[in-house]
């Protein structure tokens, strides 16, 4: 083959890949569910909510409302004025349950300076086996239930657990896809509770 004739070979291989990737992320497609929207979750969607949200480092913390496991209704916004560590998971999620141990102690540690909220992706897990997974660890923080995926799709969860840690004004200063461990936790709390001195 000629140089040209190379060239335009190799162009041609690295328009189709990209063009594959493009359209895979298209899908919207994730691990967590393909859940509809349908309100059910009561998601905020509000004109008050901040032009500036996004699930991303410097941004404000998407705003949501869900039910936890006995019916009582949480927000996220109304947390303002404290740090707050959001955890996606699920019962059926071996990372999940690796870390929360972890989550657990440091949840106590912290108690009174940093809200915690799991969010368990209740679109692809039992109510039943969630709440049984939390007692088995003596979870102590709020859990509420993402029965369609919503919330997960609007924080853009691709794979749980995954944590944000939310400073006291509301912004994401912290994304960890993937398990945590006590030292990585226990590092990221001291930071974000000494700057809300």
């Amino acid at each position: 083959m000629s140089r040209k004739t190379t060239l335009i070979v190799s162009a041609a291989g690295i328009l189709v890949v990209a063009a594959g990737i493009l359209f895979a992320n298209s899908t919207g497609k994730t691990e967590v569910g393909a859940g509809k929207s349908t309100g059910a979750n009561a998601v905020e969607n509000k004109h008050t909510q901040k032009q500036n949200a996004a699930p991303v480092v410097g941004f404000h913390a998407p705003d949501f409302t869900l039910t936890d496991f006995e019916g009582k209704k949480a927000t996220l916004s109304e947390l303002k004025g404290k740090p707050v560590f959001v955890n996606f998971w699920a019962s059926w999620c071996p990372p999940c349950k690796a870390e929360m141990p972890d989550l657990v102690k440091m949840a106590k540690k912290y108690e009174g300076k940093v809200s915690f909220y799991g969010v368990n992706l209740t679109v692809n897990d039992e109510p039943e086996n969630a709440k049984s997974f939390l007692q088995s660890f003596g979870v102590p923080y709020p859990n509420l239930m993402d029965t369609d995926g919503t919330v997960a799709k609007l924080y853009q969860v691709q794979g749980i657990p995954t944590s944000f840690l939310i400073d006291a004004n509301g912004k994401i200063v912290y994304t960890a896809p993937g398990a945590m461990n006590e030292q990585q936790l226990d590092s990221l709390l001291q930071r974000v509770t000494a700057s809300n001195n």
